[in-house]
């Protein structure tokens, strides 16, 4: 099926069972992947998507809290007075309040199966600065080992902060250089000294080995996830500022 429409939720027929049909469809296609350990990029937009129904369950919900309220009975016994709502909402937003409220937990059981793979997947990978680190990290190089330790590639990175409303977050880019065949001879160090040597990007750059023992998909998730890890390794060893 594919990625699934920023606009699935209100293109095309607005119908309870026809958006199921389209939902359960895209998470199928989406748990095939998953069952193959390729995570990215459907688990991210997942996220996107689910955060983006709460969202706009939330602004329903407050925008029917603001609709008036008549008297619909009153019972002098009990001496309770019930309320309906004056304004009557519109047989399409029943609907999509119908499938947002289907869709929702729907997402977030499949966002869980991708979050147990994901953990898992880290478990297995490790992180380790290759020589000297220098102060910046924030820029450097990230060698990615295949789970046999024959092949290394290698990645120049750099890490930027970019600021959602009321939070901070860092955002990692990288660029394929080369990949090496790993030996005796030819080790992290010299491929580091090797980069160095040809590139003369950084004159002592951060550098970052990374090895997994699973054989997962490399731009569905060894990358990914790296590169994920790294910002966070990065973030939890940066030296503390003095004022």
């Amino acid at each position: 099926m594919g990625n699934l429409n920023e606009n699935w939720l209100t293109e095309k027929l607005v119908d309870k069972e026809y958006k199921k049909y389209v939902l359960l469809a895209y998470l199928q296609d989406v748990g095939k992947k998953f069952n193959k350990t390729k995570l990215y990029p459907h688990f991210a937009e997942l996220k996107v998507h689910c955060t983006n129904l709460i969202n706009l369950e939330k602004h329903t919900n407050h925008l029917r809290r603001q609709f008036p309220l008549a008297i619909s009975n009153i019972n002098l016994d009990k001496r309770e007075i019930r309320y309906k709502h004056a304004i009557v909402e519109s047989a399409i937003m029943q609907e999509l309040r119908e499938i947002i409220q289907f869709s929702i937990p729907t997402m977030q059981a499949c966002i869980e199966d991708g979050k147990q793979i994901l953990e898992f997947i880290e478990e297995h990978i490790n992180i380790e600065p290759v020589g000297i680190t220098p102060l910046n990290t924030n820029e450097g190089y990230l060698m990615l080992c295949n789970p046999f330790r024959k092949i290394n590639s290698v990645y120049h990175y750099t890490i930027t902060l970019y600021k959602k409303p009321g939070e901070g977050s860092r955002f990692i880019h990288t660029k394929f250089i080369q990949s090496y065949n790993m030996s005796i001879a030819n080790t992290v160090e010299s491929v580091k000294r090797d980069v160095i040597r040809n590139l003369k990007m950084i004159p002592n750059p951060a550098t970052y080995f990374v090895e997994t023992d699973l054989s997962i998909p490399l731009n569905e998730s060894y990358l990914p996830i790296a590169k994920k890890m790294l910002v966070k390794y990065v973030t939890n060893n940066e030296p503390e500022q003095i004022n």
